[in-house]
């Protein structure tokens, strides 16, 4: 390019060497100001090498290869995205003391435990691996954050309750799975709809919409009508 033939020609008519093959030598000119400046802050070039790692998310101990820079040593970059639910664990004599229901018994309650730990509160696959007695994903979701609320209020994790902590959706928004089943119930019956309803439903919106702007407009004309007199 003819920047790097007009750089060569005021090395060469300086008097200093033109290398053929990049060496070590600090950079100057405008290159120094182009080249990012390595861990020590000098612009020599950054040294890389193939090396081994291993993920902290898993347990098998696998290690795999790949290109590093020399001298930085830090921890597998995207293993901060590793996050795991925290699930609160009680004791028999908890259980027995404020956690025991009529509808529950512990060892049902037990799994539910365990699978949400095991797959990250996703309660789809929670109930696909269900096997005790048929329950519908809402009353595993309700046995398991009731469970979690009153394990946290037991153990004064949150002392006060959700006056004093409303930033603890655990305890400020209680899971209602009443409420749950009524959204599902009216989505899925927004899907089922015909063609014909959601043209008619439109229909009464947009006359809807039609009829307010009409009030805001005679509102508007009214109020203006006052100023004036």
């Amino acid at each position: 390019p003819l920047g790097e033939r007009a750089m060569v020609g005021k090395e060469t008519r300086e008097g200093a060497p033109c290398p053929l093959v990049p060496g070590s030598v600090p950079l100057r000119g405008k290159a120094a100001v182009k080249a990012p400046a390595n861990a020590a802050g000098n612009t020599f070039p950054s040294k890389w090498g193939w090396r081994t790692f291993s993920n902290p998310a898993r347990t098998d101990g696998l290690e795999l290869r790949h290109w590093e820079k020399i001298g930085l040593q830090h921890e597998y970059a995207p293993s901060r995205f590793n996050k795991t639910a925290e699930v609160l664990k009680y004791t028999d004599d908890e259980y027995v003391m404020a956690l025991a229901s009529t509808e529950w018994s512990k060892q049902d309650t037990d799994q539910v435990m365990k699978l949400a730990q095991r797959f990250e509160l996703n309660f789809i696959l929670v109930a696909d691996r269900w096997t005790g007695p048929p329950r519908k994903t809402e009353a595993l979701k309700d046995r398991f954050y009731g469970v979690q609320r009153k394990l946290a209020e037991l153990k004064g994790l949150a002392p006060g309750g959700a006056d004093e902590h409303p930033e603890s959706v655990l305890l400020s928004t209680p899971y209602n799975a009443d409420w749950e089943t009524q959204r599902k119930a009216a989505m899925q019956k927004g899907f089922s709809r015909s063609k014909q309803e959601d043209k008619h439903e439109r229909d009464i919106l947009e006359a809807a919409a039609r009829i307010e702007e009409k009030q805001r407009k005679r509102k508007a004309e009214q109020k203006k009508k006052k100023s004036s007199t």
